[in-house]
């Protein structure tokens, strides 16, 4: 030992020093060594015989935590039957390092950098070895060395320990939720460490949360294409309304697409009209995701079926449509998209009967593209232009006279892009297609009796009725009431907020059938009464709204109120457990709660707890660290790791739009990016801003 010392101390170790240096060496040594003997009498409460070697692995534990020390597992034997005969168990630093040539001054370009650790092994010779006795049936101590080369740790140093920085279930729940809701690691470290009172008890370090964030990520590799399957075959196995297709090359993954039974029953029930875009850039692989997305009777939108493809071109948008179609067995009435030629080429190989009408919203974000940013900023272009196309009270020919005011009034005639969208004005603008069913087709309902509206409409279904009865009495009147074949036919005038009347609307009612029909055609576009028919209805008395035109597809009963998770429906959660483990961190939130101003009763509380603690470890064996993790992120992950990857992610995808390559981020993302960025001086409001002269506010 001495000359261990003098090899650390170097020339600065003197002779002057030696003797006071020796006699603090081994007074120290002495004061370990009985302290040791303390403690391993304190704990060593069975002898040096042991019922399972997890129990004596779980005593030296302890007794090294109390100590001052770190363990590893060593060598290990077992029999044929795979019965562990013998088990080493020796201070982590046992052993001597292995030497490393390294020269920060020579470094060559393009080598990792060596990480420093302050884990060096000093020869270290404490251990204790078990080894099983079969007359007794029990683990023997046979040898143990208290006595180590180095110095130990103190009380508050035990928390950096690798033993006591192995995190915990918890621990591993807590960074795989913070990497599922896009929170840092440091940040869930530092609520970890807050919410277990800043005491040294958060289980890791910030290095330990992202070590295990890296294991995650490596326990999927290159997998997770083959994982992904493996994931639809299982919920398929267990619920047959489970539908997904994919399509390979070799072994790479081009193409799949999923629908669970409740995109099937969305579908069912609002799938009359239907929309689907591509987006990029959401995952690292850089696949195409493409949600199909339909209306709910609450007016929100809902997923009725979603793919991943490789390329946006005909042929993968036209596989998706076929698997789509194969999926739901029928086609859609209605299905509305972007300006891809690739997606119109695509509807009408496979949806050749349905109507397909272009997204209002793209065009809108994108006329400003077109024009100048003084005309967008500084002129009431976008105002006239969304009172120009939303205006669902214009006819064709009206239309057709404002498009020439429009680009006359702000010098935008002959422009290419203008007029383009002008030849396709019919697939875009609502006055060219009053009479498509937009959100929903005429059902009958299987009710005999009239309901009131505020009982059998979903709520904003319902204060949409409302306000077109509102405007039916403040906002129409009438102009002309005519009697044609037993027929009423009234022109009834619509007014705008200043009384001024704006356009006049033919509403026929037949008594006989009643039936009433205004030509506005806003029940068929959007499946509820317009402020005109409900005009007639109120002027003949009708309290309430007839059962033909209380659409199916809007009433509140028509879906359950609630589903149960994916995971908990297709069992990749075992519920019974999670219920289980809900209502014990309740119980020992609630106990803590109770006593936490009580120091005599928390101390007991704490006693009984780790009384339980030891009695756990003869009913569930205490596993290797090594697996307890890979146990966890397989939890995590909810699909076990695939020895054979027979279906490889794609590479070298690019498409139009992907821009750099770069996963495409969310508004969360790009502030915390921003706020990290320094502010700038702006030219143009002399003020330091995220911003220039260039997109200055103020320009």
């Amino acid at each position: 030992m001495l000359m261990l010392i003098k090899q650390k101390m170097g020339t600065f170790f003197c002779p002057k020093m030696k003797i006071t240096f020796l006699k603090l060496w081994r007074r120290m040594m002495r004061d370990v060594s009985s302290t040791s003997l303390m403690l391993m009498n304190q704990y060593d409460r069975s002898g040096d015989v042991f019922p399972t070697v997890e129990a004596a692995e779980k005593m030296y534990r302890k007794y090294a935590s109390a100590a001052g020390f770190d363990v590893r597992l060593s060598n290990k034997k077992t029999n044929k039957f795979g019965i562990t005969i013998a088990r080493f168990f020796v201070c982590n630093k046992e052993g001597h390092p292995t030497p490393k040539l390294y020269d920060s001054l020579n470094k060559k370009s393009g080598e990792r950098r060596r990480r420093n650790s302050n884990l060096k092994r000093a020869g270290c010779m404490a251990c204790m070895k078990v080894h099983y006795v079969k007359s007794i049936g029990r683990y023997e101590v046979y040898k143990f060395n208290e006595k180590h080369s180095h110095m130990l740790f103190s009380g508050d140093e035990m928390s950096l320990s690798r033993s006591n920085r192995e995190l915990t279930f918890g621990d591993q729940c807590n960074v795989f939720n913070a990497c599922v809701t896009k929170v840092g690691v440091s940040k869930s470290h530092r609520l970890r460490n807050i919410s277990k009172g800043n005491v040294g008890l958060s289980g890791g370090t910030v290095r330990d949360y992202q070590n295990f964030k890296k294991d995650m990520v490596t326990f999927v590799g290159n997998k997770d294409a083959k994982m992904l399957i493996n994931t639809m075959v299982n919920r398929q196995k267990i619920s047959p309304q489970f539908f997904f297709e994919f399509k390979c090359n070799e072994k790479e993954l081009l193409a799949i697409f999923w629908a669970d039974e409740v995109a099937r029953m969305n579908y069912r029930e609002f799938g009359d009209a239907i929309s689907f875009d591509a987006t990029y850039r959401t995952q690292k692989h850089a696949m195409i995701f493409v949600p199909f997305v339909a209306v709910d009777n609450h007016k929100k939108s809902v997923v009725v079926g979603a793919a991943l493809i490789r390329k946006e071109n005909a042929d993968y948008f036209t596989w998706v449509l076929n698997a789509f179609v194969k999926a739901h067995g029928s086609l859609p009435k209605l299905v509305i998209t972007d300006q891809c030629p690739a997606m119109k080429q695509a509807i009408s190989i496979a949806f050749p009967n349905t109507i397909h009408r272009l997204c209002l919203w793209h065009i809108t974000k994108n006329v400003k593209k077109q024009v100048s940013v003084h005309l967008v900023k500084k002129t009431s272009f976008v105002a006239d232009w969304n009172k120009m196309i939303w205006n669902l009270h214009l006819g064709p020919a009206e239309f057709d006279n404002k498009w020439e005011e429009f680009l006359d009034l702000y010098g935008l005639t002959g422009v290419s892009w203008f007029n383009h969208m002008y030849e396709i004005r019919e697939s875009w603008i609502p006055a060219f297609f009053k009479d498509t069913p937009m959100s929903g087709l005429m059902k009958t309902t299987s009710r005999s009796e009239s309901i009131n509206a505020s009982s059998v409409y979903t709520r904003k279904v319902f204060f949409e009725v409302q306000k077109e009865l509102i405007k039916a009495v403040w906002c129409c009147g009438w102009d002309e009431i005519t009697r044609a074949d037993g027929k009423h036919v009234y022109v009834v005038t619509h007014k705008n907020k200043s009384s001024e009347v704006i356009t006049k609307y033919t509403v026929v009612q037949d008594k006989t059938s009643m039936t009433v029909d205004c030509s506005c055609n806003l029940f068929v576009r959007n499946g509820i009464l317009c402020r005109h028919a409900l005009k007639v209805l109120l002027n003949d008395g009708v309290d309430r709204i007839p059962d033909k035109y209380i659409l199916r597809r809007w009433r509140r009963d028509l879906i359950p109120p609630q589903w149960l998770p994916a995971r908990v429906r297709y069992g990749e959660v075992d519920v019974e457990k999670e219920r289980l483990m809900a209502r014990a961190f309740a119980a020992v939130d609630r106990m803590i709660g109770r006593v936490r101003n009580e120091k005599d009763v928390l101390e007991r509380v704490v006693e009984k707890l780790e009384n339980m603690d030891e009695e756990l470890d003869e009913v569930v064996p205490l596993k290797s660290s090594r697996e307890r993790k890979k146990e966890a992120i397989r939890e995590f992950v909810g699909v076990p790791e695939s020895d054979d990857n027979d279906v490889l992610p794609p590479s070298g995808i690019r498409n139009k739009g992907c821009g750099r390559g770069k996963r495409l981020k969310g508004v969360r993302e790009r502030v915390d990016e921003e706020a990290k960025k320094p502010k700038r001086l702006c030219r143009t409001c002399n003020d330091f801003v995220r911003h220039d002269s260039r997109n200055c506010p103020m320009r």
